[in-house]
Order: structure tokens, then sequence, then C-alpha cells
């Protein structure tokens, strides 16, 4: 029992560290973040955070892992197959929708990765490649919609440029709320009438896809 509550506690505070690195790298970016702010934000001294993490890339690389498993962990999930196609897009979109709802700092450290270059997500991608839903080799994503295109249910297409597309339509909507926030106010835009808009994008998003992706 003492080695599993030792397991526990060491869980809870390397997931309190890496959570307060994100809001870290959020704040401040790769160079402007300290691993003694790290720390104070997860409330523990800095000799704890430097015996789980050898060095600020090391949090940095082991924070942009957490985010990817959560996202995988959530696409992997979705195991029922839908015979309607738009269904399953719209099983996609609720996926990412309750990520970035429930850990709004995921995507903005995602583009922060994006626009320094990427480096580091490009080595999870090759690393985990076979787990990744949306890959052509096993991932059952990508494996469902080549199936419903053989089907005739959908038109013929590459089915990353679908994948794309339904993706793109709805999680810029999601940064753009988290840029705007309380200043959205500026702009006469409510908390409400912004979130409003964020539930129909969804809706909007769905027939644009039905729309240009159903087999007529």
């Amino acid at each position: 029992m003492g080695k599993t509550l030792k397991k526990e506690k060491d869980g809870g505070t390397k997931d309190k560290i890496l959570h307060a690195a994100i809001e870290e790298f959020v704040a401040y970016g790769y160079y402007g973040a300290r691993t003694q702010k790290i720390a104070d934000r997860a409330k523990v001294n800095k000799a704890l955070l430097h015996y789980y993490f050898s060095s600020k890339e090391k949090i940095y690389e082991e924070a942009l892992k957490t985010i990817f498993e959560v996202i995988m962990t959530k696409l992997g999930a979705l195991t029922n197959e839908p015979d309607d196609p738009v269904e399953m897009m719209e099983m996609i979109i609720d996926a990412y929708a309750e990520i970035f709802q429930t850990h709004s700092q995921y995507l903005k450290l995602i583009m922060y990765e994006v626009i320094r270059g990427g480096d580091k997500l490009a080595v999870l991608f090759k690393e985990n490649l076979l787990r990744i839903p949306m890959n052509p080799i096993n991932g059952k994503i990508y494996l469902y919609f080549k199936k419903k295109m053989k089907e005739g249910k959908i038109r013929k297409m590459n089915i990353f440029h679908l994948l794309i597309s339904l993706i793109v339509q709805v999680v810029p909507v999601y940064f753009a709320r988290e840029v705007l926030g309380d200043k959205a106010k500026l702009f006469g835009i409510s908390g409400v009438v912004l979130n409003t808009f964020v539930k129909e994008r969804k809706l909007v998003t769905l027939e644009v896809m039905k729309n240009g992706v159903l087999k007529k």
C-alpha cells in the first residue's frame, strides 16, 4: 500500500508541475518561462521540480506530450462506427470541443509550438504515428472514411483534406474565444454571444461538410 500511495503522490505532483508549466509556457513562451516560476505556480520547491525534470526543455517536451496524450485518448475513444458519416464528423468535432473547453490552455500551447517551428510536435507525431487515429495505415478514423468512400456514401477525395477541413473550421473558433476573452466586450460582444457563436459554429461546419462531402 505504501508504494501505491507514493506512486499516486508522485503522479499528482508531476501532474501539478506539468499543468503549471503549460500555464507558464503559454504566458511567457519557451524562452521567457522560468523553472522557478513553474515551481511557484505548482507550489513545489525547485529541487522537487528538478527531481522530476532535468531541464526546462524536458518540462516543455513533457507538457506537449501531456496535451498529445489527452487528444489521442479522446479520439481513440471514438469506437462507435456510425452508418452516417456526418454523425462521425460530429463526434470528432465534439471530441476536440470538449478538450479545448476543458483545457483552454492546451490549444494556446499547441499554437505557440507551431509558430515556434513545430519541431517538438513533429517528433511526437513520428514516435506515435501508429497511435494517431488519422494515420492511413491503421488509423480507425482514417479507415472509417475510406470505408464510407468505398460504400459510395461520401465523394472520392483525399481523406486528409476532409479531416483537415473538418478540424480547422472549428478549432480556430476556440482559439479566438481564448484570445478575445473579456476583450470581446470592447467590440460590443458579450460572453453569451461569443459562447453562442461557438456552439453555432459546429452546426454550420456540419452543414458545410455535409454539402461538400456527402455523395448525392
